[in-house]
Protein backbone atom coordinates (compact mmCIF):
# COMPACT_ATOMS: atom_id res chain seq x y z
CA UNK A 1 0.00 0.00 0.00
CA UNK A 2 2.83 2.64 0.88
CA UNK A 3 4.39 2.15 -2.35
CA UNK A 4 1.35 2.50 -4.41
CA UNK A 5 0.38 5.66 -2.38
CA UNK A 6 4.23 6.98 -3.44
CA UNK A 7 3.47 6.52 -6.86
CA UNK A 8 0.56 7.99 -7.30
CA UNK A 9 1.39 11.01 -5.36
CA UNK A 10 -0.53 10.53 -2.09
CA UNK A 11 0.94 10.91 1.33
CA UNK A 12 0.37 8.00 3.53
CA UNK A 13 2.20 7.16 7.43
CA UNK A 14 1.37 3.66 9.37
CA UNK A 15 -0.54 4.88 12.95
CA UNK A 16 -0.41 1.83 16.07
CA UNK A 17 -1.91 4.36 18.16
CA UNK A 18 -5.26 3.90 17.32
CA UNK A 19 -8.24 3.03 19.28
CA UNK A 20 -8.55 -0.77 18.65
CA UNK A 21 -11.74 -1.48 19.78
CA UNK A 22 -13.62 1.13 18.47
CA UNK A 23 -12.18 0.72 14.61
CA UNK A 24 -13.31 -2.69 14.90
CA UNK A 25 -16.21 -2.43 15.59
CA UNK A 26 -16.53 0.12 12.71
CA UNK A 27 -15.41 -2.11 10.47
CA UNK A 28 -17.36 -5.13 11.76
CA UNK A 29 -14.64 -7.48 12.42
CA UNK A 30 -15.21 -10.76 14.07
CA UNK A 31 -13.20 -12.42 16.62
CA UNK A 32 -10.67 -14.35 14.02
CA UNK A 33 -9.77 -10.84 12.98
CA UNK A 34 -7.70 -8.13 14.82
CA UNK A 35 -6.39 -4.48 14.17
CA UNK A 36 -2.77 -4.17 14.54
CA UNK A 37 -2.07 -1.04 12.85
CA UNK A 38 -4.12 1.07 10.43
CA UNK A 39 -2.83 3.06 7.94
CA UNK A 40 -3.68 7.25 6.63
CA UNK A 41 -3.47 7.88 3.20
CA UNK A 42 -3.91 11.53 1.86
CA UNK A 43 -2.59 14.05 -0.05
CA UNK A 44 0.58 15.81 1.32
CA UNK A 45 0.83 19.61 1.43
CA UNK A 46 1.46 21.16 -1.40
Amino acid sequence: MYLYCVVMGLGTVVRASINVPALSKAMGLGEKHRVIMAQCVGYPKA
